[in-house]
């Protein structure tokens, strides 16, 4: 199976379509996974196989509408958290779509929630983080999908709320963020091939 097709059948799969959610102005739904796929079918997104990237990672880069994936991931994307992590860089692609500028920590908040949903939906039972420089936002990330798939959780986070707040000071805290908790993110829109 291709990287294209591996990547399709996650944002087309059962637990991608019971993703959605609002966060401070980012509809996040799992019909908009499936319109990323058919940018993915028509080229208009590319999937590419990156060797220098560290190895269980991905990066959805909004300038040239391209997915990479680490060599590893390549090979597999059988296990949820690998799923979880393409559903994460999808998000990122859907605000591409929307073509409007986020902060770096706004564009982040709505993808580490959708991982944290995917995850909670495919393992209902279980937190499957390690220690590691992302776990703080992780378990805030998790609580948050938590809340949400409760019956009668409230799916919309507003910018006052004090989860997304928490949420927000966590990702600005992280190495990976913390140098460009300022950055501003240009999503321009997916052109059509």
């Amino acid at each position: 199976m291709s990287l294209e097709e591996k990547i399709i059948n996650i944002l087309e799969n059962s637990i991608t379509a019971r993703v959605h959610f609002r966060c401070d102005g980012t509809s996040v739904w799992g019909d908009g996974y499936k319109i990323v796929a058919d940018k993915i079918r028509s080229r208009a997104i590319l999937c590419m196989e990156n060797t220098r990237l560290p190895a269980g990672t991905a990066f959805y880069s909004l300038e040239v509408n391209k997915l990479s994936v680490s060599t590893e991931m390549a090979k597999g994307m059988t296990s949820d958290t690998e799923k979880a992590l393409i559903v994460h860089e999808a998000t990122h692609a859907l605000q591409d779509r929307a073509a409007r500028t986020l902060n770096l920590i706004d564009s982040e908040c709505p993808a580490f929630i959708a991982q944290c949903m995917y995850l909670k939906l495919a393992m209902p039972n279980q937190f499957p983080f390690q220690v590691g420089p992302h776990v703080d936002i992780f378990v805030i990330a998790h609580n948050i999908a938590n809340t949400m798939l409760k019956p009668g959780g409230n799916r919309t986070l507003t910018a006052a709320s004090v989860e997304l707040q928490s949420l927000k000071e966590a990702i600005s805290k992280c190495p990976l963020y913390h140098p460009r908790e300022d950055e501003d993110r240009e999503f321009d829109g997916i052109a059509e091939v």
